[in-house]
This record gives C-alpha cells, structure tokens and sequence, in this order.
C-alpha cells in the first residue's frame, strides 16, 4: 500500500472537541531525530486527515474521503456511544479495513459512564475475527487519561494547570510504531523545559514591569543659598521634575517626590525649581534604582532687591545732573541724564533702603524705606 499520510481520524460530530485537539496535539509534536518524517520535509507529525463532515443517514462516503482514507497509514477512531449514534464512523471503519490490517487501527476509546467500550460494528467484526485467527491476538484500545507534571511548588498550588494527556502521547507512539515509555519520557521532558522557561521568561517579565512600573522616589533637600531675614520670603515655589509640577509652600525644607514613573529610572531627568525673588535652580539627576541619594539644591536670590535705580529732575522736569544720592551706606551721582544705579550684594540686600538725594541750588530729596524701582525722584 502506498501512503501519503500518517494517520486519518475518524469521529462523530459531538466527539469533534477530542478530535480537533488530537490533531492539534499531533501537528505540534516535533519528531525525533532519529526518525524523519515518511512523507514531509516537516519536523512535524504531519500530514494527518480530520474531517469536517459529517454524512447523513444512507449517504455513502466521497471519493476523496475513500482516497483519503485508502492512503493512510493509521486510522484514529474515537469509540464512544457517540460513534454509535451514526453510519459515518463505521463507514470509514469499514473502508480502512478493505485495505488495511486491523493492526493499524488505534482506537481512542473517550470517557463513560460505565466501564464498556463502544465499538462501532466493522471494528468488533474485524477484532473478533483476528482473535479466532490468532487467539494470542490482544487489540490495545487507548484510554483518555491524564497524569500531572510534578515541576515544585507551582504545581502544588495549581496542579491542574500542568496535566499532560498520556492518551495523546499513547496515539503519537503508535503512530510511529515507538515504545510508549520512551516518547513519554522524552515529551514529558520537552514539556517541562517548555513550562519552566515560560515560567522563567513570565518571572523576568513580571520583575520587570514592577520594577519600572513601580513609581521612583527622589528625595529633595532646598535651601537658601544665603538666608536674609530682611528679605520677603520666596512666594510661588514650584519643582518640576518628569513633567509635572508639585507646589511647595517654603524654602530650607525637605520633601520626597515618590510618584516619579518608573519608566524614568536610571535616566536622567531635568529638574527645575522656580520661585519668586529666586533664580531658578537647574539640576539633572538620575534616581538610579530608585534608592538615591539626597538631592541638595540652592536656590539664589535674584536681584529685585540687590538694585536701586531712578531718574531725578527739578521742579520742572529738567535732568538733575551731578545730584547727590545716598541708599543705605552706598554713595553716587546722576549721570548728565539725570539717572543713578546702586548695587548691593546679597549679604547688603534689605526690603527696603532710606534714600537720600540733594543738589545744591535746587533741592532735598528724603524718602524713608524706598524700595528698588525705576521711580522719578523730584528735587525741590
């Protein structure tokens, strides 16, 4: 008999579940090396016929069902009180038989209620008659039956999750004329490095997408480059750090940003803290694992009040040049324009300075805690 595939399954439409999944099973198992494929360049236990009809009462079977199954090696046949509820599985039986030894029939007998084995009626004929040939003869049925894969704690906390048909395993090793115990072995083998390298790969995956998942932390400490109690305080203090913006309501304070995205871990990030009165401060930092150090910022005044400047002119609006000025301790004199600059240093810097300002044969000029603007001082 010339064959051009391994094995034709025959079943019932409400066995199709079993039968769909034995193929499936079949199509994915990998030979081994020492047996190539009969009819393939595939690695695979391929081809193997499932049909996907189902005949009506007096039907008879196609020509390429026939074809089909006259050049199969095997024939599958699932034995349930199923098979016995139509003519289409004993049909193909039948036509197998014509041309085949019972020998090359596997039969996959399903779960029961009882103990009693369905075989359709040219199956029991044909066994029956190779027994009185041979009274020795014993036709091996496979049973649907599981055994679990002991693999460590997982699969004492879910040991349904890791149950292996033997059923199946039994069908591929008759297939393959193999000893059963022998691919057993090696697909139990395959199947828990297969189990464990998941395993491992979704433990990888899982640390993974809680380590940058996890929010990071940034411990912040702000300060005040140089404290001056005769200064206002910073209003309006902002840090922005990863996009976003966190409010605080003070200087020389402590805080720790912990809501960071992790995807920012070991990257380095801007961060910048604005205030009023304050230049802003500019750092990058990098968080690391997310266990950082500190990071220390100082924030430096800007020169709101470091600057005193004016423009002073008589009674009648005309630049008052080479008039005296006095701010605080700090001495000068109106340019030709009639404007004057001081300049205090940080350490100097008050919220407000007395100002003295005269010019001989025009006028005095007394303000008490001026403030550092651009305003126009006139001489009387």
């Amino acid at each position: 008999m010339s064959y051009n595939k391994y094995a034709f399954i025959s079943y019932q439409r409400n066995d199709s579940f079993y039968a769909k999944l034995l193929s499936l099973r079949m199509s994915l198992y990998i030979l081994p090396h020492e047996r190539p494929n009969e009819f393939t360049n595939s690695r695979r236990l391929t081809p193997v016929w499932r049909d996907r009809e189902e005949l009506t009462s007096g039907d008879e079977l196609t020509p390429d069902i026939e074809k089909a199954i006259d050049t199969a090696k095997y024939l599958i046949v699932f034995c349930s009180e199923n098979s016995l509820k139509t003519t289409w599985v004993d049909k193909e039986v039948a036509r197998f038989l014509e041309k085949h030894d019972v020998t090359h029939v596997i039969p996959y007998v399903l779960p029961t209620k009882g103990k009693e084995i369905h075989y359709v009626d040219s199956l029991a004929k044909a066994i029956s008659e190779k027994q009185e040939e041979d009274e020795n003869y014993v036709f091996l049925d496979i049973r649907h039956e599981q055994e679990e894969l002991e693999i460590g704690l997982i699969h004492r906390l879910i040991p349904w999750l890791f149950r292996l048909d033997k059923s199946y395993v039994r069908v591929i090793a008759r297939t393959l004329d193999l000893n059963f115990s022998a691919v057993w072995n090696s697909y139990n083998k395959f199947i828990r490095r297969v189990i464990r390298a998941v395993l491992t790969l979704f433990s990888v995956m899982l640390m993974i997408g809680l380590y940058f998942g996890v929010p990071v932390s940034v411990p912040l400490e702000i300060k005040d480059f140089m404290p001056n109690d005769s200064l206002p305080k910073a209003k309006n203090i902002v840090v922005k750090i990863a996009g976003a913006e966190y409010p605080i309501h003070s200087l020389d304070t402590t805080l720790v940003i912990s809501d960071i995205p992790g995807k920012y871990r070991f990257r380095d990030i801007p961060l910048e803290i604005t205030a009023t009165y304050y230049f802003p401060a500019k750092e990058v930092i990098n968080p690391g694992i997310g266990i950082g150090e500190t990071c220390y910022i100082s924030m430096i005044r800007d020169s709101t009040f470091a600057i005193y400047y004016g423009i002073v002119t008589d009674s009648n609006g005309q630049a008052v040049d080479g008039a005296y000025v006095k701010v605080g301790h700090k001495e000068t004199k109106t340019s030709i324009n009639g404007d004057f600059r001081v300049t205090f240093d940080l350490s100097e810097q008050t919220y407000s300075k007395n100002i003295h300002i005269e010019k001989q044969g025009i006028g005095i000029k007394d303000i008490v805690e001026g403030y550092p603007d651009s305003s126009q001082y006139i001489l009387k």
